[in-house]
């Protein structure tokens, strides 16, 4: 894997930078000058050694074909600690900013969306560092939450670089912006190598970022330890909160750094659990989208009721079957009016209230269960009706009597 070969490069770079961020105090007790730079100068030259070791570093991820973008974190207490002390001074930091912020009455907006974000990337340090103690990643659940640090510092940036506007830059030492743009693109893809995601193979960009970032944030705080031993600067100096998030990031950079050197592996020796990941992850997707889908169709689809739903509740009469009865009721009228002498009204009332179902044919009337128990009733005929012995001399008379009228009279 070429990209370990990046250490190579960093070691001597991170001695030239020592030495001159050293040095740089040394000659300018005495009043002279460092190697022939002035203070500003040696800062700059710090920040293109930087650079120049980012360049390396970006090439050697360019050609390396084998290291793998998944890392599995795994155990590390000396990472968990630094990010606990992390979270501490970035607790401390945003207290700080909060009374300054109350003394000079001077809320800026840059300023208000620093403090709540150094309480997010506080907690943010805590969930790390209790990953790293446990050997659990705790994270990746948690994908905006760690991102918060490199948000911050992102904010951070934009904040200090507001403050040098009013400056120039051949008269003030910017190294402090330069160490948290380059701890922004860290934070962000370390981010991503906790949260198991592969993108761009986050890996290789924690080395690209990360080690820049160290002789950045090494040298600054090498520059004011020597100052604070000369005597050149106050004591207090030394717990500058600043200057303390400085350290411990570096620190925390350097232990991943080595951690990931020593545990890396390549795309072979990670490709079954690539592929088991993708595997989850299309599981995850399928049965995301299924429960999806399940809940529109739920919501759109209308209950359908089949024949057999309506079996026992309703009955279902067309227009067929309603001509039939309409014509069977019509020929028992009829044998009823010439047989029983059943008054000619009866049919028509009968037929008018058959007919009147039969006016919207198109709209198929449907009963209830009550309705379907209800036999039809038939017109009953004369002769159905003369059960008893007395109706039937009855009806017997009434004919005799017919016959007598209508006999002719002599």
């Amino acid at each position: 894997m070429k990209i370990k070969l990046s250490w190579i490069f960093f070691i001597p770079i991170f001695i030239a930078v020592a030495v001159l961020r050293i040095a740089q105090p040394v000659f300018q007790s005495q009043g002279q000058s460092t190697f022939g730079l002035t203070g500003v100068s040696v800062a700059y030259t710090s920040a293109v050694l930087a650079a120049a070791l980012l360049v390396i570093c970006g090439f050697l991820s360019l050609i390396d074909k084998k290291t793998s973008g998944i890392y599995i974190s795994g155990k590390n207490p000396v990472s968990g600690i630094l990010s606990y002390l992390i979270a501490v001074a970035l607790s401390a930091d945003c207290a700080t900013t909060v009374i300054n912020c109350l003394s000079s009455g001077d809320f800026q907006v840059l300023g208000v969306i620093d403090i709540l974000l150094l309480v997010i990337a506080a907690v943010a340090f805590i969930v790390i560092g209790t990953g790293f103690l446990k050997g659990k990643n705790y994270t990746m659940g948690m994908s905006v939450l760690i991102l918060m640090p490199a948000v911050w510092c992102c904010v951070r940036t934009f904040k200090i670089f507001w403050g040098y506007t009013t400056y120039s830059v051949t008269s003030i030492d910017m190294t402090d912006l330069i160490a948290y743009i380059l701890l922004t693109f860290y934070f962000f893809f370390m981010a991503s190598v906790l949260a198991v995601m592969s993108g761009k193979n986050p890996v290789k960009s924690c080395f690209v970022y990360g080690l820049p970032a160290m002789v950045m944030l090494f040298g600054c705080c090498m520059s004011k330890i020597t100052y604070i031993a000369l005597g050149m600067s106050e004591i207090k100096s030394i717990f500058d909160v600043e200057f303390l998030e400085f350290l411990l990031f570096a620190l925390l950079i350097l232990s991943n750094l080595v951690t990931i050197t020593r545990k890396a592996k390549t795309i072979e020796e990670n490709k079954g659990l690539l592929q088991q990941l993708e595997e989850e992850n299309a599981q995850y997707n399928e049965s995301y989208d299924d429960d999806e889908f399940e809940d529109i169709n739920k919501q759109s689809k209308k209950p359908t009721n089949t024949s057999s739903d309506f079996d026992d509740d309703y009955i279902f009469f067309t227009t067929e079957n309603n001509q039939e009865v309409e014509k069977a009721s019509k020929a028992r009228t009829e044998k009823t009016r010439k047989e029983d002498f059943v008054r000619t009204s009866v049919e028509q009332d009968f037929v008018k209230e058959e007919e009147q179902p039969a006016e919207n044919q198109d709209e198929e009337p449907v009963y209830n269960e009550s309705e379907k128990a209800e036999p039809v009733q038939e017109p009953v005929s004369s002769e159905r009706k003369a059960e008893s012995p007395l109706e039937q001399r009855m009806s017997e008379i009434d004919r005799l009597i017919m016959e007598i009228e209508n006999s002719p009279r002599n």
